[in-house]
């Protein structure tokens, strides 16, 4: 049977097969969540790339890799522990000293914006440095946070309300008891040692 001039050009296309749909992510309800939500849907079934984040710590761990420092998976403090701190004390009070120019800045009357932006950056490069430096260490810093914040929680009052001084920083209610006690048992549960 001969074929017609228009078939030749009417071929079957062969393709790849398209990985099975995922089913529909739950919905957030804010005002871009939605509209968001759906494009990120729509992009990562197009190309079947995931466009979620790693975590925050994971990004740390691939930050610190890229720029060549320590990471310990279990907590070790390191020979030169000692200069290690000084660097890191200096460093931090690097970006604590970013706070006169923010006061600077809202004294002069930058925008809301702006005294936020730089308040943001600030914390969150404090937040980098202070992670980095726990992974340095081997330190779970996560679960760490999880026994502090349950120490501060303790400091209430005995009618279950916050006391405070003339800073603003939490006071000792009668059921405070002291975090360290319990890191150093969540340290020696995750195997601490000293490391080269």
């Amino acid at each position: 049977m001969q074929k017609g001039f228009l078939s030749y050009f009417y071929q079957p296309v062969r393709t790849p097969a398209l990985p099975a749909p995922r089913p529909w992510p739950p919905v957030r309800y804010s005002q871009n969540g939605i509209l968001n939500r759906a494009i990120r849907f729509r992009f990562e079934n197009l190309t079947g790339r995931d466009l979620m984040k790693k975590s925050f710590a994971q990004r740390i761990a691939a930050m610190n890799e890229m720029y060549k420092l320590p990471a310990h998976a279990a907590p070790s403090v390191p020979v030169d522990v000692t200069s290690r701190l000084v660097k890191f004390k200096a460093t931090l009070l690097d970006e604590v000293h970013e706070i006169d120019d923010i006061v600077q800045l809202a004294n002069n009357g930058g925008s809301a914006a702006d005294v936020a932006v730089a308040l943001a950056d600030l914390l969150g490069d404090i937040m980098v440095y202070c992670r980095s430096e726990a992974l340095k260490y081997g330190l779970p810093l996560e679960e760490v946070l999880d026994v502090i914040m349950d120490s501060n929680e303790s400091k209430l009052d005995a009618n279950g309300n916050p006391i405070y001084d003339a800073n603003g920083k939490f006071l000792k209610g009668p059921n405070y008891w002291q975090p360290e006690p319990k890191i150093r048992t969540l340290l020696e549960a995750c195997g601490i040692r000293t490391a080269p």
